[in-house]
């Protein structure tokens, strides 16, 4: 039946399938050849993503025999004319820089590179076959160091040519790239060279121009890359950016001129949704000036382990009134002076608010005078009012009541509440008033940095208070119940309840795994291991 079927017909079929749901995938391609045809183009969207790092060779393989000959001479690839049935190349959609990077070296080091290479180059110039004996070693260097050096030069330069030209090969062939990811957070820098010249390359400007997804993580120069991009890409949907530096960086690597090169990249986009920014420092309002230009679009801002203590008032991100979204976790130096502003604007659509404050005393920017901005971002919250739906918070416990009032007054539709505290104490007598005042809570954590939580009756008094709604209730602390105490607890749970999570100690779980009580019938008992002495008992529910 599926033969006769319209091929828009059955592409809409195939459109409710997800992309992820690989068995589905290859079923549907052994229906027919129509159906082949039409589920090959999705299979290879994402070629990386959908099979697992030790498979990805094969895929990679598939690429290379797409390579033209003068390319596969240049790479010392055996001249083979066989063609692969399809140009999976012109199927792609996603570049992941770090996918390449993990398909090569897994090809470098599996069976069918010895069946594909033909020759290596010697930095003479001379030809050597992978299994021939090193050459010989200079007079001023011993056997074992120059043995060392050189297959640690030759492969990594062999590799960067095979990322190159692969990329060469994906933008050439490509109708079109929907996403682009240049994360170099967990590779060295061997391969900077490479992400820096992608933009740059002549089949980029094509390919590229409408890219909906930008991600550019890890320690590399970024600022041609940004101003290279902002040439030709005009219809970024989302961008993330970040350092994410690793121990042997300087923390803050972000110079002035990337700073600017982001904000033109940011300003000449057409309808920018999300912003993502991660380890970053600001040191002038520029940045944000840019997001005023999206003012209308953008629905999504997010800003991790950043910092804007050399800021002034955060004026234009007041502008961004469609904003959703709403994240700042763990940004060194916000004050009330940044977030004033935001407080003069209502935002109608704000659905999800995350504020983490972190506080580092060895970082200068951080005195006695310190001034939090909780008033601020309390108002934010109760201006938003029944609209905001998940909320996280993470603050000193001095500053928490000023936010529960507010939740508890303001927000009443709140369906999910994180609490991020030192000391799962410094809270507890408040958590009952949050409960009572949030009737449609679905979801409660409770994430405790120090990892006790004692004693259980707190517990057991806080759950007395949670609505008929919760379904889900998380304690990412060590909580230890005693006698008939887990028994209590369980019997006042909401009767909706699926999920109940804590971490307990080693010697806990057996006592707790062999409870049978009535009310443990209705409950699937498992475990999640959190180091070698913590364990994650986990009640599911089974009906």
């Amino acid at each position: 039946m599926g033969f006769y079927l319209p091929t828009e017909c059955l592409q809409k079929i195939l459109s409710y399938i997800d992309e992820e749901d690989i068995s589905t995938q290859y079923s549907c391609l052994l229906v027919n050849r129509i159906w082949h045809d039409n589920t090959l183009p999705i299979l290879w969207r994402r070629p990386f993503a959908y099979v697992k790092p030790k498979y990805s060779h094969k895929v990679l393989h598939e690429l290379l025999l797409l390579l033209p000959n003068e390319v596969k001479k240049k790479l010392g690839l055996l001249m083979i004319n066989l063609k692969p049935i399809n140009n999976y190349a012109r199927f792609i959609r996603d570049i992941d820089y770090l996918h390449l990077v993990v398909a090569v070296d897994t090809w470098w080091s599996s069976d069918l590179r010895n069946e594909f290479v033909n020759n290596l180059l010697l930095p003479n110039g001379s030809k050597v076959r992978p299994d021939s004996p090193m050459p010989p070693a200079p007079y001023f260097c011993d056997v074992e160091t120059f043995s060392a050096c050189y297959l640690q030069a030759t492969t990594a330069l062999e590799r960067e040519k095979f990322i190159c030209e692969l990329c060469k090969l994906i933008l050439s062939q490509a109708n079109r790239i929907d996403r682009l990811a240049l994360d170099l957070e967990k590779l060295s820098d061997d391969y900077v060279n490479n992400v820096v010249e992608i933009p740059r390359m002549p089949e980029a400007q094509i390919s590229l121009a409408n890219i909906r997804e930008f991600v550019c993580k890890g320690h590399f120069p970024k600022e041609h890359v940004f101003r290279e991009m902002a040439k030709y890409c005009l219809n970024i949907d989302s961008l993330e950016v970040g350092n994410r530096l690793r121990w042997d960086r300087p923390r803050w690597s972000a110079a002035n001129e990337t700073c600017s090169a982001l904000a033109q990249l940011i300003s000449v986009q057409r309808k920018l949704r999300k912003f993502v920014l991660i380890e970053w420092k600001i040191k002038d309002l520029e940045l944000f000036n840019a997001l005023k230009t999206q003012s209308e679009s953008l629905k999504h801002f997010e800003m991790y382990k950043s910092s804007i203590s050399n800021c002034g008032p955060l004026t234009a991100l007041s502008k961004c009134c469609n904003l959703e979204i709403f994240k700042m976790d763990a940004c060194f130096g916000t004050t009330s002076i940044h977030m004033k502003p935001l407080t003069y604007r209502a935002f109608p659509k704000l659905r999800h608010f995350t504020y983490i404050d972190t506080i580092y005393p060895d970082v200068p920017e951080f005195d006695n005078e310190w001034d939090p901005p909780v008033e601020e971002f309390a108002a934010i919250m109760s201006n938003a009012g029944q609209y905001l739906v998940e909320v996280t918070l993470g603050m000193d416990k001095k500053n928490y009541p000023v936010i529960f009032k507010t939740l508890s007054q303001f927000c009443p539709n709140v369906k999910k509440y994180v609490a991020v505290i030192e000391w799962a104490s410094d809270i507890m007598h408040l958590m009952p008033g949050i409960a009572s005042s949030c009737p449609n809570l679905e979801e409660l954590s409770i994430e405790v940095l120090m990892k006790t939580f004692h004693p259980s009756e707190e517990l057991i008094n806080l759950v007395g208070t949670l609505p008929s709604s919760l379904q889900y209730f998380r304690i990412n602390a060590c909580a230890e119940f005693f006698g008939e105490d887990l028994t209590t607890f369980m019997n006042k749970c909401p009767p909706k309840l699926k999920e109940f999570t804590w971490l307990t100690s080693c010697t806990s779980c057996e006592r707790y795994m062999q409870l049978s009580h009535e009310r443990f019938k209705e409950y699937k008992v498992s475990l999640s291991s959190e180091g070698e002495r913590r364990h994650h008992l986990i009640l599911k529910s089974v009906n």
